[in-house]
């Protein structure tokens, strides 16, 4: 969920990982004695931008659904750098603004190595990130869902429609949503998150939704999977994943960068299934709005 550190997809190229696709664009997952050499990963050859209410727009279709938790499920984000803000104020320093955009979406530790780096804090990265889940665990299972959040789990759920969880987030933080929110997480599939043992990387790396994508029971192709998400670090993530993506980013994003998602919203109350082949909402859904 970040204008990501030195990566973009021009300088995003070659990488190795225990999930690549096939020929045929199947998820699989190698060990990393079998992989040897590097792969390749490719963008997808057309992106395509719009709004919500251009149905003048041609997609994918797609089957199985994955989505971001942290500013795109839960309106969590801002509530996960405000704690960030209070705990360099207690040591002296300021969590400005550009920080915050640059960190959105990456990792806790990731996180931490570039506030501690950037604001020369007298701490190490790992005193700060325990003072970070010190803190969250008293203040983000209180983050509410993201508006539409509810309404689209629910329908995809109740119209046989399998998704995921795939975040950059530690499985510690996820279960303090889960506790709070517990009908809501039983509603996925499965998950992944960045800390899990066969995850190498995070996002902006493609393995967490290639892992998601491998994990549903029918094993559907990357393109087969729609990608919610907030950050540009989980939008290069998707796409690098080979996937469609939906943005709903927190703040306006320059042309250049709304061009590369697959469609930009406002948020997923403006979402509509059909453009993706999915069923439509019904009148029973607009109560979850």
């Amino acid at each position: 969920m970040a204008i990501q550190r030195g990566f973009t997809s021009d300088s995003y190229q070659i990488i190795t990982s225990k999930i690549l696709t096939d020929r045929q664009g199947n998820a699989k997952i190698f060990s990393a004695r079998s992989l040897g050499t590097k792969s390749r990963a490719f963008f997808p050859s057309q992106v395509q931008s719009g709004r919500a209410s251009s149905r003048a727009r041609h997609f994918k279709k797609v089957t199985h659904c994955v989505f971001d938790l942290d500013g795109t499920v839960i309106d969590s984000e801002s509530q996960y750098h405000k704690i960030l803000k209070e705990i360099c104020a207690n040591h002296g320093k300021k969590y400005t603004k550009e920080l915050q955009i640059r960190n959105t979406g990456s990792t806790d530790k990731e996180v931490c190595a570039n506030v501690v780096r950037e604001l020369r804090m007298n701490i190490t990265a790992d005193q700060l990130q325990r003072e970070l889940q010190d803190a969250s665990r008293s203040k983000l299972p209180h983050a509410p869902l993201q508006k539409g959040a509810e309404r689209l789990l629910q329908h995809l759920y109740e119209k046989g429609i399998k998704f995921a969880l795939a975040t950059n987030s530690s499985r510690r933080a996820v279960r303090l949503h889960m506790a709070a929110k517990p009908q809501i997480f039983k509603l996925f599939n499965h998950m992944v998150c960045a800390t899990d043992p066969d995850v190498d990387r995070g996002k902006p790396f493609p393995d967490i939704y290639l892992m998601a994508a491998a994990k549903f029971p029918d094993n559907p192709k990357p393109i087969k999977c729609l990608v919610f998400e907030d950050s540009l670090v989980g939008l290069e993530a998707g796409l690098a994943a080979g996937m469609q993506v939906v943005l709903t980013p927190p703040s306006r994003l320059p042309p250049q960068v709304a061009r590369r998602a697959t469609l930009v919203l406002k948020s997923l109350q403006d979402f509509k299934p059909e453009y993706f082949g999915l069923p439509p909402f019904s009148d029973d859904n607009k109560k979850l709005a």
